[in-house]
């Protein structure tokens, strides 16, 4: 995790070290955003990795409100800060992380698209996507973890995205065309 630069005021460190934490716990975030030290990991996708996120952002709320805001720029990053904060906080309420199975905008689309936004451009890079590659199956052991909590909670999947999304992952591991 970078330190914050010390000239941050206290919402736009606690915004520096919010980013550090996300990139440390979904690593295809932190490659969508551009933070490096995780090209190598991906997501825990099991209910525990959703609970430590939203444990995060919960966390990040609760410092955030007890921030004093000190003039327009505080202001605005503090309110967007919020309402994203917020907005998560009501998205895992409705427990959709638990049926998250869509073609597009999925944990399952997400751990194949990451690979996409990788440099190529070296040896070293290769070989990052090489162990990166090596972690999928955990990953995909915790999306499943999750679909399959919400199945026996009662939180499923619309039966269409789950066989469109097979039909994907058939067509992405070469058994499909």
């Amino acid at each position: 995790m970078a330190d914050a630069p010390s000239t941050l005021s206290p919402v736009f460190r606690l915004a520096h070290d919010y980013v550090d934490r996300v990139a440390e716990l979904n690593p295809i975030a932190a490659t969508s955003m551009g933070v490096p030290g995780h090209e190598e990991e991906l997501p825990d996708l099991s209910p525990a990795g959703a609970q430590a996120r939203i444990v995060h952002a919960r966390e990040t709320l609760a410092a955030l409100r007890a921030l004093t805001v000190a003039g327009e720029r505080d202001r605005v990053a503090a309110e967007v800060m919020r309402e994203r904060l917020e907005l998560a906080l009501e998205l895992h309420e409705t427990r959709d992380y638990l049926r998250e199975v869509r073609v597009l905008g999925s944990p399952i689309s997400a751990v194949r698209s990451v690979f996409d936004q990788m440099p190529r451009d070296s040896e070293e890079a290769w070989e990052r996507i090489a162990r990166r590659m090596q972690r999928i199956p955990e990953a995909l052991a915790g999306a499943r973890a999750s679909l399959q909590t919400g199945l026996a909670e009662g939180v499923r999947a619309a039966q269409r995205q789950a066989r469109e999304v097979a039909r994907q992952a058939r067509v992405w591991s070469g058994v499909a065309e």
